[in-house]
Parts: structure tokens; sequence; C-alpha cells
């Protein structure tokens, strides 16, 4: 079995499989000669390679499929587990900017959790307004802390914030019709 079939064999493993969550796996791809690595979810496959971000990575730059937990590889092409590994995000847009005007509905739902916590981390370094990110905001007093979760309907809804903490919400599903021109079939 060639490199490419033990890799799409991997990558089919990972998406098909009830038993596997493609969140704990991450990818590790090579990348004008750095390893770079990109949690599962937050690619997008097609038949000669992925989508990160806006740029297309040809498959054959897929190094490892690695279990982020346990760190074991479904498949490694010759990554050297002493590597330093760079650790890619997508690009987020300059704040302040309305999330909806430059993200699309199926990428606030994908990348909701990255957003969270670059605002966490936000309100760490002082105060700052979520409202215009997150949409309303109704402040609630629980067990006499203030708390204040976010009402509108999408991907950061039920999002609590306690002090400097963000506690994800159960966001409503983004519904399937949306995903029809990104998912094929």
């Amino acid at each position: 079995m060639g490199k490419k079939s033990k890799t799409i064999e991997a990558l089919s493993k990972v998406m098909y499989d009830p038993h596997l969550d493609p969140g704990n796996f991450d990818i590790i791809f090579l990348d004008s000669g750095e390893f770079r690595k990109a949690p599962f979810t937050f690619l997008r496959f097609t038949e000669e390679g992925f989508i990160y971000g806006n740029a297309f990575i040809p498959g054959y730059k897929i190094r490892a499929v690695v279990h982020r937990e346990t760190g074991e590889f479904l498949v490694n092409r010759g990554y050297d587990t002493e590597t330093l590994v760079e650790h890619t995000w997508p690009e987020l847009p300059p704040f302040p900017v309305r999330l909806g005007s430059f993200f699309s509905k199926f990428e606030l739902y994908r990348y909701a959790a990255l957003f969270l916590c670059t605002f966490e981390e936000k309100l760490q370094n002082g105060p700052f307004d979520l409202e215009p990110y997150l949409g309303t905001v109704a402040s609630e007093n629980v067990a006499g802390q203030k708390i204040l979760i976010v009402r509108t309907q999408g991907p950061f809804f039920n999002t609590v914030i306690l002090d400097q903490t963000i506690f994800r919400g159960f966001p409503s599903p983004l519904p399937i019709k949306e995903t029809k021109e990104i998912v094929p079939g």
C-alpha cells in the first residue's frame, strides 16, 4: 500500500468511524519547509488535498494524523516526533469587526471555540465589550454572582461569561441545508 493510500485511509477512518471524534485529531503537514499542526475539524478536504483558512494545501504535504490526547499516530509519513511543530490557526480579522460580516455562517460555527478563546484572552487583558461580536448579552444574578449570557441564536447562544472566564454554551445547530454548498454530496 502506497503512502498516499495510507494517508487517505487514515483520513477516512477519522471522518467515518463512529467511534472516533474528529475533534481529537490533528493533521501535521509540511508548509514552506516547516511542520505545521492544525486541528482536523478546522480543515475542509477535497480530492486533491485540503483547504485551511483561504489556502489550498496539496494532500501529499500531509505528514501525520495524530490523536491529540494519546499521541497515537494513525499515519506517520516521515514526521520526526522531536521536530518542533508550529500550531496554525485561521487568520482572525482585526478587531473590532462583526464576525458575521467577515465569516460565513458555517465558518462561525466551525471556529466558535477559537473565537471564544480569543475573546476570553481579551477579557483577561482588560475591559472588553463582547456584545458586538457575540450578539445580545443578558445580565443575570445567580447565587450572588453577576453572569452574562448570550441570548442571540447562533454559534454563541447560551455562552456564559463569569468575571474573566467564558463557558461555551450549547448553540443551536447549523441547519444542514446551509452546508449544502460546502459539504459535497
